[in-house]
């Protein structure tokens, strides 16, 4: 237990506290926002047993184990962090003496608000533990890092960059971050537990960020809407049976789809990227090589041809564009979107009225567990910043307050607005997410892929396409790396 609230708290800190706690969602942004450090895909994965396969009714009748070894999916989801002991209050104390600012500033460039409650709750952080403030100097998500080159380029950097899961390791290429090995002792009793999770980003053999993996995207429902129609057991009850799969979230929405009504089962927002890493895959892969196009995976066919019939064969996905509101207006019975949807209009008022909830993600064909999309994201120090000693405690602030890992939680739940059931949902996605599947920031990559799933979306078949983009793919991660 002692473990599984170190790695919920150090992920919540390092990605969501300071990333996206309440940011916009990144498949949403890729469709629509794509510029020149635009990402391909975001995802996390998790790990846990094998179960029923894909009932013959329901998409393409393929089985997972006919695409991936089952002992090897597995294998390569048990990466998870290990963690040595937290630090202790008495020795946080310690630090936090150390990191005393005696009220100097950090610049701080990020995309949310800088009224908002997440930089203020930030705001009061980096007061309490470094006696510190913070000057936000805010962006838009899609053109942070275009900004940060402004900036470098103009001697104006700021001090801390919030990194998104595009981020990693596009902007590397661009050289815009410092090393930190010369600033952190990452072999100190602080550092040294979480140590192989910011292994995780090296970039030719040392660190530039301090970042962590986690989800952000659930399956939202609408309880009342499905008791209307007669659904006997919604998302969160299939959930509690450990019944809510590929299978069982097609049901629901088949059952939930009245075109006559101008209700659909689904608002789709991105739930490819959760039918790909719910089988352990990704579009494009970060090895030991380099990055490499995984387009032509069985298993990243497998995903994309369920997601097709969702859309051809059994016309379930509400085909307004307007996610969010089509939902709220309950036209679409789930919803594919974040956790912090919860503190924000327009669903808010539904969730605080309990009419609407968000659970786990559908199981993939052939597995038991629930494996997320995500962020990748956390913080670096650009080229060119100026208080060096502000950047480093903002970093270190992360690590001292796990030492008060409970009350940091409670805080950042109650912020987010989240109810007990979703608290442990949330609690236990983070404890699910064990490796990071990366964004790679290849604009000319991103730009293919969603043309690509536009004509997938319009009836195209995937191995078709696939052999059209995988060339594309290719292409544009050679010219990244020239």
């Amino acid at each position: 237990m002692e473990k599984r609230i170190v790695l919920i708290i150090a992920c919540i800190l390092s990605v969501l506290i300071f990333v996206a706690a309440c940011g916009p969602n990144p498949t949403e942004i890729q469709q629509n926002s794509i510029d020149g450090e635009s990402s391909v895909l975001e995802s996390v994965a998790s790990n846990d047993e094998i179960s029923d396969e894909i009932s013959s009714d329901t998409s393409s009748d393929v089985d997972v184990a006919d695409s991936a070894d089952e002992s090897e999916l597995i294998s390569q989801q048990e990466s998870v962090t290990e963690s040595h002991a937290p630090i202790t209050v008495s020795e946080a104390e310690e630090e936090i003496k150390k990191l005393d600012l005696k009220g100097a500033s950090i610049t701080y460039l990020v995309h949310w608000d800088p009224n908002g409650n997440d930089a203020r709750l930030l705001k009061t952080r980096f007061k309490t533990y470094c006696n510190g403030n913070i000057v936000f100097i805010n962006a838009p998500y899609e053109k942070l890092g275009e900004k940060l080159s402004s900036m470098i380029m103009g001697g104006d950097s700021p001090d801390i960059y919030a990194v998104r899961s595009w981020d990693f390791p596009a902007l590397m290429y661009k050289d815009v971050f410092q090393e930190l090995d010369s600033k952190i002792d990452f072999e100190s009793s602080i550092w040294i537990g979480d140590k192989s999770q910011y292994d995780q980003f090296l970039w030719k053999g040392k660190h530039y960020l301090v970042g962590g993996s986690g989800p952000t995207t659930y399956i939202w429902y609408n309880k009342r809407l499905m008791d209307e129609y007669g659904i006997e057991k919604n998302p969160g009850d299939l959930v509690k049976e450990n019944k809510w799969d590929w299978n069982s979230f097609l049901d629901i929405a088949r059952e939930m789809t009245d075109p006559e009504e101008g209700i659909y089962g689904l608002s789709d927002s991105g739930m490819i990227y959760a039918f790909m890493s719910g089988l352990g895959e990704e579009l494009i892969k970060f090895t030991q090589h380099g990055i490499e196009s995984n387009v032509k995976s069985a298993n990243i066919a497998t995903a994309h041809q369920f997601y097709s019939d969702l859309y051809i064969k059994h016309k379930v996905i509400n085909p307004s564009p307007n996610h969010v509101q089509e939902f709220a207006n309950s036209k679409s019975a789930m919803y594919y979107g974040g956790h912090w949807e919860a503190a924000q209009d327009p669903i808010k008022k539904m969730h605080d009225s309990g009419d609407v909830t968000f659970t786990h993600i559908p199981k993939a064909p052939g597995a038991s567990t629930y494996m997320y999309p995500g962020s990748v994201g956390g913080h670096a120090i650009p080229k060119g910043a100026k208080n060096i000693q502000g950047a480093v405690a903002f970093l270190t602030m992360g690590q001292v307050s796990k030492a008060y890992a409970d009350e940091e939680r409670a805080k950042w739940h109650e912020t987010s607005n989240h109810n007990a059931q979703e608290i442990i949902i949330i609690d236990e996605s983070y404890e699910l997410t064990s490796y990071p599947i990366y964004s790679f920031g290849i604009n000319a990559a991103s730009s293919a892929y969603w043309s690509i799933l536009d004509e997938l979306r319009g009836g195209a078949n995937w191995s078709t396409l696939s052999e059209k983009l995988d060339p594309l793919i290719e292409k544009a991660i050679a010219d990244l790396q020239k």
